[in-house]
């Protein structure tokens, strides 16, 4: 298993590195934020997972993806944190939306917020962590998105040195390259998003695809989203 509940302190003092300070305060609905319990998180996580369709899953990922071309210091502008919880309403378990309004509490000092949306970030990554440990491809992590994997990693104490994609039994999986910031040690993790890109392409087309299909669709959303500077810590700069 991951060591993120005990390695979740890291991305608190991580993003506390920002070297912009916003001073909008974005106005979040409470019940975005609420404390749920284990079994609350996991609910909301299979009912995202099933919900198949496109309306909901193609306008989430669009939010997401058009952070890709945004700086880092400029994801907290108040335009910027409406679109994170315009993305957060559709995904209540979106572990990359919530990391990113934890980080913009920090820069406007909201302590209790920053404090309640850490508490997210670490059960959401729980919850996707689930009972796998990642270490090899049939253990690999479940994701929706290849952001998460970054999040996880981060939170995990894992530096992240480069990516690639390879055939599992149903499907592909990512194998990541990284260095283990406790052990001092090089390993592989691995993290699997077939299941969800496959859903996403079967509503998309409303017919039944081939998992080749969906295998050429992840292919070209690696391409496309590989390192997205919405999740990456630019830990060296701190």
């Amino acid at each position: 298993m991951f060591r993120i509940l005990a390695a979740i302190a890291i991305v608190l003092t991580l993003a506390s590195c920002s070297a912009t300070k916003q001073q909008t305060v974005a106005k979040i609905d409470k019940n975005l934020i609420q404390t749920l319990t284990p079994q609350q998180w996991r609910l909301a996580l299979e009912q995202f997972n099933q919900l198949g369709s496109i309306q909901v899953y193609g306008n989430y990922l669009d939010i997401i993806r058009s952070f890709d071309t945004v700086e880092r210091n400029q994801i907290c502008l108040p335009e910027n944190q409406s679109r994170l919880i315009d993305a957060i309403r559709l995904n209540r378990t979106s572990l990359v939306a919530t990391l990113s309004l934890y980080r913009c509490a920090l820069e406007t000092k909201e302590s209790a917020k920053a404090e309640q949306l850490l508490t997210n970030v670490k059960a959401i990554a729980t919850q996707l962590i689930g009972e796998n440990n990642g270490q090899t491809p049939r253990h690999a992590v479940k994701v929706r998105e290849i952001d998460e994997a970054y999040v996880i990693l981060d939170t995990a104490g894992f530096d992240l040195l480069g990516s690639e994609i390879i055939l599992g039994e149903v499907g592909f999986i990512y194998k990541m390259h990284t260095f283990d910031r406790l052990t001092q040690k090089f390993r592989y993790q691995y993290f699997d998003n077939s299941e969800f890109m496959y859903a996403i392409h079967k509503s998309a087309i409303s017919q039944p695809v081939s998992r080749q299909m969906s295998t050429n669709l992840a292919l070209q959303t690696y391409r496309e989203q590989s390192h997205a500077p919405i999740v990456l810590l630019d830990v060296k700069n701190c």
